[in-house]
This record gives C-alpha cells, sequence and structure tokens, in this order.
C-alpha cells in the first residue's frame, strides 16, 4: 500500500482501474464485470468515470467502506461511489447477479461475491481478469504469502489468476458462556482460554461438565444437519483440526484444478474427525476416543443448518 495517493487523472473522474486499486488498499473484495457494456471496466486506465457502482447484498457495511476508499484507500473525492443493494438468498442472488453480467444488462462495474462463486462467474467469462489489468504495485501487498489464505481467495482454479480482490477470511472460533465455565470450577482467564486452545479432549469434558453443574438444555451447538454448509462449515473445521483436507495439502490443491487432486477426506484425520462428532453427539466410545467425554451435543443438531443454531 502506498502512503502518498497518486491525485485523479482528471478533476472530474477516475479511471476504474484506480477505483479497484482503492479497494485494494482497504482490504475491501470487489469482482471487475467483464463483458458488454461493462467491458471497458479496469481498462487500460484511460477511461473516467464520477460514478462507480458496486453491487452488494443487504448487510454489507457500504457507509464503513465508502468512508475507508476516501480516507485510507486514496480515491478521489471527485468521485461518487454508489452500492446498489439486493437482498441475498444464496442461489437465486447467484443467478440474478450471473444473468444479468451474462447479458450486459447489469450496470454495476463491481460485485462483492462469495468466493465459492468465483468459479463459475469465471468459466463464464464475465469477469476482469484483475492479474492482467492491475498493476504489481496494487496486486504486490494482495499477493503477500504474509496472509496465506486471503492471498489465494479471489483466484480461478487451474489459472491461478486473481480475478477478485479479498474482502474478508473467516477465523473459526467456539463461543462459550464463561460465566457457566466458571461456576463449573473452571478458570479460563487464568488458563488463558483466549489464547491457548485447548485441545478437543480437554474441552469435551469442559462441556460436559458445564452441562451437567448448569443445567440449561444444550452443551454445545452445531449445524451438522445434511446441507450445503455441513462441507465447508461444522465438518470442515473438525477435519482441519485434525490436520485433514478433503484434496491433499492445501497449500498445492486448493485451487484446484478440479478432478486431478487427490482425495483424501477418507484418511485417518477425516475418520477421527467423524468419530469425535459422534462421540459429542451419543456419548459412545468409539475406537480411540474412549478418554473424550460425549453426549453433549443434541440429537436433534442432526437435523440443524445455521439459522436453526442462532434460534437454539
Amino acid at each position: 500500500m502506498r502512503n502518498h495517493p497518486e491525485p485523479a487523472s482528471t478533476a472530474s473522474g477516475v479511471s476504474r482501474r484506480r477505483f479497484v486499486a482503492g479497494l485494494a488498499a482497504t482490504g475491501t473484495s470487489a469482482v471487475g464485470a467483464g463483458c458488454g457494456k461493462l467491458g471497458a471496466t479496469l481498462g487500460d486506465g484511460g477511461e473516467n468515470d464520477t460514478q462507480v457502482t458496486c453491487a452488494v447484498v443487504t448487510g454489507f457495511p457500504a457507509d464503513t467502506v465508502k468512508t475507508a476508499l476516501y480516507e485510507h484507500g486514496g480515491l478521489s473525492r471527485d468521485v461518487d461511489v454508489g452500492f446498489r443493494v439486493d437482498s441475498y438468498a444464496p442461489e437465486s442472488t447467484k443467478g440474478d447477479f450471473l444473468g444479468r453480467l451474462a447479458s450486459g444488462s447489469d450496470a454495476a462495474d463491481l460485485f462483492v461475491l462469495r468466493d465459492r462463486w468465483l468459479q463459475l462467474f469465471y468459466e463464464q467469462g464475465v469477469l476482469a481478469n484483475l492479474t492482467e489489468r492491475l498493476p504489481d504495485r496494487v496486486l504486490a501487498p494482495v499477493e503477500s504469502e504474509s496472509f496465506w489464505a486471503a492471498s489465494r481467495s479471489g483466484r480461478a482454479q487451474g489459472t491461478g489468476d486473481r480475478y477478485g480482490i479479498p474482502l474478508r477470511v473467516e477465523t473459526r472460533v467456539i463461543l462459550y458462556r464463561r460465566d457457566l465455565a466458571e461456576a463449573a470450577g473452571y478458570d479460563p482467564a487464568g488458563a488463558n482460554w483466549g489464547s491457548e486452545p485447548l485441545s478437543w479432549e480437554r474441552w469435551s469434558h469442559v462441556l460436559a461438565d458445564t452441562l451437567a453443574d448448569s443445567g440449561v438444555e444444550y452443551g454445545f451447538t452445531s449445524p451438522l444437519g445434511a446441507f450445503w454448509g455441513l462441507a465447508y462449515g461444522p465438518f470442515y473445521e473438525a477435519l482441519s483440526t485434525w490436520g485433514g483436507a478433503y484434496f491433499g495439502d492445501p497449500t498445492a490443491t486448493l485451487l484446484g484444478p478440479a478432478g486431478e487432486r487427490p482425495v483424501t477426506v477418507a484418511e485417518d484425520p477425516g475418520m477421527d474427525a467423524a468419530r469425535m462428532l459422534r462421540q459429542f453427539l451419543h456419548g459412545e466410545s468409539v475406537d480411540g476416543f474412549g478418554s473424550f467425554a460425549g453426549d453433549f451435543v443434541p440429537a436433534a443438531a442432526l437435523e440443524w443448518n445455521e439459522g436453526d443454531v442462532r434460534k437454539a
């Protein structure tokens, strides 16, 4: 990132290439539309426009991002950044975005997308290749290996070219009631739970003891139903913490190529993850997990999705 932003190329406008450079400087994610009327988006830097429109979904912090673009991203105040907010339903929103881009009927210059949608949009040829169209000074901070997951986000499988700038990388955490754990005889602060995570085995006993002491309805809740989020959410959290992955070493195979990667989910870490979750659910002494506590995840969790957990 630069400390002294370049002035706008003219008093009345800014190239969309430079607008995305501002997004990169703030860490905000966007993909550039690359077909139809939008083919010039992120072009050779000669196109100037005082209005840039970014399509987002409900809940996106548009005001915060807009402020960051001006105050930290070096975007000229002459440029009016507009955010078009669409209601969010995963499959319909994806279809709407893709359909409008493919037909050239969408007036948005940039889209904020889920990373897992990017490959489909790339295959349809509706996104601009940022690796080819953004200068090295903008791409260098994004490609930094200082945060491996962010540097891989926004890339197309197979080519590795960048079509999006990362907005955020989710960090999975377990939320717990400290007051109940303390009432059960534990000392989370004194044991530095916030910075020195417990093993799954130790955590299982904390949960069982806290459930028994407090009398609350559930010891641990998780969306374990057969829905689309299970594979990349709860099960992957267990799988990865046991050292496993779906397709071999993620540092080498995360982006594909699809169909050519080794399938490793059924190796020992995957089996251990499944056995551990079964222990948590049923309290059965499955092979290698007899020292774990269990029976604190409700059987109803096998039918829950993310929304159900929030209500539980």
